[in-house]
């Protein structure tokens, strides 16, 4: 009997409510999931990170690099406990438990975050290099006992890491799953070659610099990135960021691809706060404008998909708005319309977006520059899928 993937979904959850506290061996995959149940949203991820990446000097403080694990779940009412048991070759090489009472860890180490009836919990694994092939987890509450034995998958993510002349860069490699803020980051070499092995899953953002952050250097972005295989990410460094980098198909347009950034350079943001906010008018609502932005043309700009370059049709300078403390602000951004080649349709997509520019700072020319990625998949032809 042949049975479509959200009929199957649809059946496990069916299948989880009839018997209520049961076990599923399952491939890792993004988190939260539509299915309902708790022991199928049970999940866990494996990061480990090699000794010599110790820490990371940003201006004043410092960020530490260390192998972590992450388990996410539903959260169920009143008290529960998490206990993890991680398995090599079905041999038992760590085991974790950590108890979660009024909304946090008791365990010093453990970071317990929880929203939308989720939770993420996250602990250190000093295991040295070993990862598992898979990782059992067992959620104890008033509510009932649930387990859930995940299998393991893993792909290397590596590149180089140059400036925009093309020189090496030795910075750090980070991948972030949910957020900003983590541990998991590798160093570059001398010759700024990195690689990672992380978990299969799409990350928040990907992430380099090195100590001179904030003083001759801004950081590279990949924003929602997807490792389902091994890839080579080259980087390049500059004084500036593409900050935010979405793109997506023109699905009842245009054959398109439509990509928004916010770049920023470190030249306007080392200025004074008067020399780079100012009050707009954007429709009816007044802001105070942070343009910290370079002003670009379509020359200044490549776009590039899966390493083939693309033709820019329009660049547009749009706003990106917010609301905060003291009301309205505003960052100056751009939208690019791009070709959407037939060599994108039907398959994974990374976008890589340069910039390489010059802008007048006090008086004196001086060169900006930063890329980014972001990466999508596309359906048979070639609209946008997830």
């Amino acid at each position: 009997m042949k049975i479509n993937n959200y009929k199957m979904r649809n059946l496990v959850c069916v299948i989880f409510l009839l018997l209520g506290s049961a076990f599923y061996a399952n491939a890792q995959k993004a988190f939260p999931y539509e299915c309902g149940g708790v022991a199928e949203s049970l999940n866990a991820y494996w990061y480990v990170v090699p000794i010599d990446s110790v820490a990371w000097q940003k201006n004043s403080s410092t960020s530490y690099f260390y192998s972590v694990a992450h388990v996410y779940g539903k959260v169920p009412e009143g008290d529960f406990s998490v206990s993890v048991k991680a398995f090599d070759s079905n041999n038992i090489f760590f085991t974790r438990e950590i108890q979660v009472s009024e909304d946090k860890a008791s365990n010093a180490d453990a970071v317990y975050l929880a929203a939308n009836g989720n939770f993420r919990i996250e602990f250190p694994v000093n295991t040295g290099l070993k990862r598992p092939d898979k990782i059992e987890i067992e959620l104890k509450s008033k509510e009932g006992n649930y387990k859930k034995t995940v299998s393991c998958v893993y792909h290397t993510i590596s590149g180089r890491i140059t400036d925009f002349d093309g020189n090496p860069f030795k910075g750090f490699f980070r991948a972030a799953p949910d957020d900003f803020p983590n541990s998991i980051s590798v160093w570059a070499d001398n010759e700024g070659y990195y690689n990672i092995t992380l978990p299969e899953r799409s990350y928040n953002t990907y992430y380099s610099d090195d100590h001179t952050y904030g003083m001759s250097s801004l950081e590279y972005w990949g924003w929602r990135m997807i490792v389902d295989r091994d890839e080579t990410i080259d980087i390049a460094i500059g004084n500036g960021e593409v900050y935010n980098l979405h793109a997506w198909s023109s699905n009842g347009g245009y054959s398109t691809f439509f990509l928004y950034f916010r770049p920023m350079v470190l030249p306007k943001a080392l200025l004074p706060e008067e020399k780079y906010t100012s009050a707009i008018n954007i429709g009816a609502n007044s802001y105070n404008n942070i343009n910290i932005a370079p002003e670009l043309s379509e020359k200044d700009i490549t776009v590039k998909v899966n390493g083939e370059k693309l033709d820019i049709i329009s660049l547009q300078p749009v706003y990106e708005t917010g609301r905060g403390s003291d009301g309205n602000f505003s960052m100056n951004a751009y939208l690019v319309q791009v070709e959407r080649p037939k060599s994108s349709w039907g398959r994974k997509l990374t976008f890589t977006l340069s910039y390489d520019t010059y802008i007048t700072v006090n008086g004196e020319k001086v060169r900006v520059n930063s890329m980014g990625n972001c990466q999508l998949y596309t359906n048979i032809t070639g609209l946008s899928e997830y």
